[in-house]
């Protein structure tokens, strides 16, 4: 595998440096709706997803992260007419599992949208 070395990257109008777009970028997103067959909508650094009963799934990522605290940001829209709570999550290098409840109970999101930051391995 070859490497490319650069201390600035341009789309010809502005200019940043390399590092930011390798430590600063988002290393995985998904819009995934969890309502009857858990299907994604759109994704980047995912392999598979689990649906592992109602309001609860785990997404596996293409390419691992160097550890598991990489950062998660979520978000959410309701499947129904109650307000849903994202409990959180657990998460390996490999994975992120969450679950979202409303009223209580474990209830399926009309789309969740996730992205995770940190570095890969």
């Amino acid at each position: 595998m070859s490497t490319l070395e650069v201390s600035n990257i341009s789309d010809k109008t502005t200019s940043v440096p390399a590092g930011y777009v390798v430590n600063g970028s988002t290393k995985s997103r998904a819009a995934i709706n969890q309502t009857g067959v858990v299907s994604v909508v759109e994704s980047l650094n995912l392999s598979s997803v689990t649906d592992n009963g109602t309001g609860y799934t785990t997404i596996n990522f293409a390419s691992a992260f160097v550890t598991s605290s990489f950062t998660v940001t979520t978000g959410f829209q309701r499947a129904g007419s109650s307000d849903l709570v994202n409990t959180g999550f657990s998460r390996t290098t490999t994975l992120n599992k969450f679950e979202f409840y409303s009223g209580g109970s474990l209830a399926d999101s009309a789309l969740v949208s996730l992205s995770t930051e940190g570095d890969l391995a």
